[in-house]
């Protein structure tokens, strides 16, 4: 009687492993798509210099941003909807928000995709003590503004998205900076709100020449501050 050769079992638990493993690298590769990350950096701004020592407010703070969207995935063109905008604030008051994209933004993989974006912000008034914090903050070279991403909900008014990341404080010509999604500011919180501010408003146009992203700012702009 001849006897019968068997496979080991161990052979048969490393063939299972191998096509397991190769599966999941398979799909990783070709199903799931890759991660987005946002970026958001100031080129530059002006507008906000108050007209008068005893008038607190900023007829029209505007600020050029560049927003940038990166994927870490493989294989597959990963796309961000459409309805994005940036909100600018100084120390969580709100100064100036976008228009929102007006379609998708889509990266290939391991590539990255630079919007330029422009915001606009118009009658916003400030406390004194926090207008002479900017002004202090200006002349020394270190100011710094909040930038939220948010995500249009349609309405006419700008604050009315939802957040999609906090990109913390950032610095005019400071270099493209990720964002992350820890929110600093209480949302809804009356203190933090400037009265009788009118902030541009996501949905909105700029109608002026002077609202193009890639206009240069006038004599009082700050322009691509440098690092002290």
């Amino acid at each position: 009687m001849e006897a019968t050769r068997t496979c080991p079992c161990w052979v048969q638990l490393i063939v299972a492993g191998l096509i397991f493993t190769v599966a999941f690298v398979l799909i990783f590769v070709f199903v799931i798509p890759g991660d987005i990350f946002y970026s958001i950096a100031i080129d530059s701004a002006s507008g906000l210099d108050p007209p008068s020592p005893t008038d607190f407010s900023l007829a029209r703070p505007e600020f050029n941003l560049t927003f940038r969207v990166t994927t870490n995935g493989l294989r597959r063109t990963v796309c961000v909807g459409a309805g994005i905008y940036v909100e600018v604030s100084y120390r969580c008051v709100p100064l100036a928000a976008s228009p929102a994209t007006p379609q998708r933004i889509c990266v290939a993989p391991r590539k990255a995709s630079d919007v330029p974006m422009f915001a606009r912000g118009a009658r916003i008034r400030l406390p004194g003590y926090m207008m002479d914090s900017l002004a202090a903050d200006i002349q020394s070279g270190v100011e710094a503004f909040g930038v939220t991403l948010k995500q249009s909900s349609g309405g006419d008014r700008a604050g009315e998205g939802e957040n999609v990341a906090k990109c913390g404080a950032r610095r005019v010509g400071d270099v493209p900076a990720r964002c992350d999604t820890l929110y600093t500011c209480p949302d809804g919180d009356p203190s933090r709100s400037a009265p009788h501010s009118a902030a541009a408003s996501p949905r909105s146009t700029p109608h002026s020449a002077a609202a193009s992203p890639r206009s240069a700012p006038d004599s009082a702009a700050m322009g691509n501050a440098s690092r002290p």
